[in-house]
């Protein structure tokens, strides 16, 4: 199954939303070695997406990836946020 770019777009923007969850979730509770270990999955699976759209020549900006951004924990909580009130908007 081949992805088009507003499916893997959509995907990524999960992907994201999900962080930042864990994010907030692992700052709350720094003992938390699910938590921790959730955080770090996210991490490892944003990495993925962004060392493969650079392998295949996309733009890692298009897809909301920047690497500076990205790699700010403060970026990914706050684009979850705005993501889930913009979700909530809708229903």
């Amino acid at each position: 199954m081949v992805m088009d770019k507003n499916s893997m777009k959509y995907l990524i923007e999960r992907i994201l939303e999900y962080a930042g969850e864990a994010i907030v979730e692992s700052n709350n509770d720094m003992t938390d070695s699910f938590l921790q270990g959730k955080r770090l999955a996210y991490t490892e699976i944003l990495d993925v997406i962004q060392i493969e759209l650079k392998a295949n020549g996309e733009s890692l900006e298009e897809y909301g990836m920047d690497i500076e951004k990205i790699n700010n924990d403060d970026y990914i909580v706050e684009w979850s946020l705005a993501s889930e009130m913009t979700a909530n908007n809708k229903e």
